[in-house]
């Protein structure tokens, strides 16, 4: 669960209606290899990235440097779960909290970005979809362990405990994801690739200053890379944190009844991440990716009628269809 927490409920100590989401986010368009003379990495590898090849401490290839990144977020992570609330130190909760936040948004960003990368690089060209799709996969598998301890506070703690001490459990079991991804950070090495590419670097007399060769050079794709994110980001977030705040705040049912379908969400999604990746690699991404953004934008006029009924059945069917055309 790294860098993941568990949605809370309203009544959160910091008023902030729900806990922020999980930080993680989902997955960008598929990873190129880059040319030697523009390779670098500017993060490292989340803890999450499963190699196929040479990631082991035998190979030859120099260690990555620093564990500050992989250790950062679920750092941040248990800290907000030992925050002081509101009523004990006053404006400072709610910054500290937005501190913390921002720590869990940076440390993510860099090591999912550096996971993709990482698999990418050391997996074949023709199974690039199914490899790279698996630091994503660790994203519903969060949710998964998150939404789990949620449910079980829930069957076995009253809202008032909840609301007084209950909120830090899911917080502080973040605390074993420090030792694990620090175990990760030190045992994986940087990928032939890339490896080639820093040797190719460190001998030429040229500046070498890839992200704004990037911005210089591919405005468009850029620019359009953000907005698929944005589309993907958004809906995902509708359907997993801000339906829990619409269901007991603005429906005024209790938590659970839309628990249970993100938690059979979370399971499709950790199987069917790696199948649809599997499947691109057949298939190309841009058509499934098609079908998933005109999937969400027609789901989402469907959605909120669903949820509004309060059926155990038709918020189970809008939170798995919605999932499946999210991811």
């Amino acid at each position: 669960m790294s860098g993941t927490h568990a949605p809370l409920d309203r009544g959160h100590p910091y008023g902030c209606g729900s806990c922020p989401t999980p930080s993680s986010v989902p997955p960008a368009p598929r990873p190129r290899r880059r040319p030697a003379a523009t390779s670098s990495r500017s993060s490292s590898p989340a803890s999450s990235a499963p190699p196929s090849s040479g990631t082991t401490s035998s190979s030859t290839a120099p260690p990555r440097p620093s564990s500050s990144a992989a250790c950062s977020s679920p750092s941040a992570t248990v800290a907000i779960g030992l925050l002081p609330t509101y009523a004990t130190i006053g404006i400072a909760a709610p910054l500290l909290l937005l501190l913390c936040r921002l720590v869990q948004g940076f440390a993510v960003g860099g090591e999912w970005g550096g996971a993709v990368l990482m698999v990418a690089e050391h997996g074949k060209d023709e199974h690039r979809g199914f490899w790279s799709s698996w630091p994503q996969a660790g994203v519903p598998f969060g949710n998964l362990l998150a939404t789990g301890v949620l449910w079980l506070l829930s069957v076995f703690q009253s809202d008032a405990a909840f609301n007084a001490w209950g909120w830090r459990i899911p917080f502080l079991l973040s605390a074993v994801m420090v030792l694990i991804g620090l175990w990760v950070r030190v045992s994986l090495e940087e990928s032939p690739v890339f490896a080639e590419a820093k040797a190719e670097i460190e001998s030429s007399d040229k500046a070498h200053l890839p992200i704004l060769g990037v911005l210089r050079r591919y405005p468009r794709e850029v620019l359009l890379a953000m907005g698929m994110r944005m589309a993907e980001n958004i809906s995902y977030y509708i359907f997993t944190i801000v339906v829990i705040t619409y269901v007991t705040t603005y429906l005024g049912a209790q938590k659970g009844v839309v628990l249970g379908a993100l938690l059979a969400g979370a399971a499709m999604q950790s199987v069917l991440i790696p199948a649809i990746g599997a499947l691109s690699d057949k298939v190309g991404r841009r058509p499934l990716y098609l079908v998933g953004a005109v999937g969400v934008g027609v789901w989402g006029f469907v959605y909120f009628g669903m949820i509004d009924s309060l059926s155990g059945p038709q918020i189970m069917l809008a939170t798995l269809v919605g999932l499946f055309f999210a991811r």
